[in-house]
């Protein structure tokens, strides 16, 4: 699989045909004044797909919080309890674009707070069709995006900007194409990977992926991709 060995024990694969979560307006943080750190590994080189880059945390939502904004949702939201506080963060990956080559991508993982050394299972969510940049998930981490209500309980939680959107704005977005689409996934989920090792981040060795509407399709490429 081209250095994106995720090395996870289970992987369940499951397709959402319905959206619960509303997102709405809150506000969220201006993702361009964001200073990136710098991250240098040893394991995979220089621009390979896969290569963390560079990570920012954005910032720390509490239950509460998250369980108002499903409650605002008025019924349209799965019936969930929120059990933990949620950090999101911003990676920087490389990844291809449509036409296989080489770029620099970004993707959110929201991780549950947890008593140190908890393990998480691990959730690939890939998010539908967007047409506006300020609703990409590294771009609106807040109490009512999907991926920080999945976080609340007790996942941990990556989701793809896809290409053409965050880092990569500008950038001819792959719609449906099934090779870029499953590398977005599968290498944010790489370098998503390396980023826990080193901040101490526990997963239980369990991955799930799943999707709505336009990441139905790039879970079903990830998956196949995987298989392969």
């Amino acid at each position: 699989m081209n250095k994106r060995s995720l090395r996870l024990g289970s992987i369940v694969l499951a397709t959402l045909l319905a959206a619960g979560w509303v997102r709405d307006s809150w506000s969220q943080p201006d993702a361009a004044r964001l200073t990136i750190a710098p991250v240098v590994l040893q394991h995979i080189d220089a621009g390979s797909p896969g290569r963390l880059e560079g990570a920012v945390t954005l910032n720390r939502v509490t239950a509460s919080e998250i369980e108002r904004a499903v409650d605002a949702t008025s019924g349209k939201a799965l019936a969930i309890k929120p059990r933990y506080d949620v950090t999101n963060h911003r990676l920087i990956y490389r990844t291809i674009d449509g036409l296989g080559r080489p770029i620099q991508a970004s993707g959110l993982v929201s991780v549950p707070v947890k008593a140190p050394g908890a393990p998480s299972p691990v959730l690939s969510y890939q998010h539908g069709t967007l047409f506006n940049d300020a609703r990409e998930p590294s771009n609106h981490a807040v109490a009512s995006e999907v991926t920080v209500i999945m976080a609340s309980l007790g996942y941990i939680v990556v989701a793809a900007d896809y290409v053409g959107y965050g880092a990569s704005r500008g950038i001819p977005h792959p719609y449906l194409l099934a090779e870029p689409s499953a590398a977005a996934v599968l290498d944010l989920l790489t370098a998503a990977q390396s980023w826990r090792h080193q901040m101490g981040i526990t997963d239980n060795g369990q991955l799930f992926l799943t999707g709505y509407s336009e990441g139905g399709y790039a879970t079903l490429a990830a998956h196949r991709a995987m298989q392969r």
